[in-house]
């Protein structure tokens, strides 16, 4: 008989420290997808490309942390210039001359970190020429393709590009010699 006496406060006891352990672990599942969120959100790297007039694009970078290296697939509409992949230059990383569709309007290359760390600035460069100087210069789209391009972390593991922005020019026909 004294044991369905004390049968509710045990059953009371048992309740509780299941409900503790329940929360406990509901706690910390959701600050570990929290965490992961945070961590997320830091890594987000930009790239950007900038016209200098008469004949450059220049591809910039911003990131939070140091990078090894980057995959870039460049598109233009392939009415307006040439991509001279010749001129592809860049101080701070190796680069792997590209290849270029001129047919397509694609040019891809990759970026490979020698000096560390780098996080900012104007990574890489290179040259287009018109197309044809008897015509009037159209307008040039040229975007980043962020399903073909990549930003890597130092170690190499995580591609943290976020942002990617293109640019609108109007070629600058050569002056004639004299």
């Amino acid at each position: 008989m004294k044991t369905f006496y004390k049968s509710p406060l045990y059953l009371g006891l048992a309740t509780m420290v299941i409900a503790i352990l329940v929360s406990t672990v509901k706690l910390s599942q959701d600050r570990s997808v929290t965490n992961s969120v945070t961590q997320a959100n830091q890594g987000i790297s930009s790239l950007s490309l900038q016209f200098a007039s008469p004949d450059t694009i220049s591809l910039i970078l911003d990131s939070p942390v140091d990078i090894g290296g980057i995959d870039i697939t460049v598109t233009y509409n392939t009415g307006g210039v040439y991509i001279l992949p010749s001129t592809l230059n860049s101080n701070i990383f190796q680069t792997s001359g590209g290849q270029l569709d001129q047919n397509t309007g694609r040019y891809s290359f990759t970026l490979f970190a020698t000096q560390l760390p780098v996080k900012t600035g104007i990574i890489a460069s290179f040259q287009v020429a018109p197309i044809s100087e008897a015509v009037t210069p159209r307008e040039v789209t040229m975007d980043i393709d962020q399903s073909k391009s990549a930003v890597y972390s130092q170690d190499g593991q995580i591609n943290t590009l976020g942002v990617a922005r293109g640019v609108k020019f109007t070629p600058v026909p050569e002056s004639p010699t004299l």
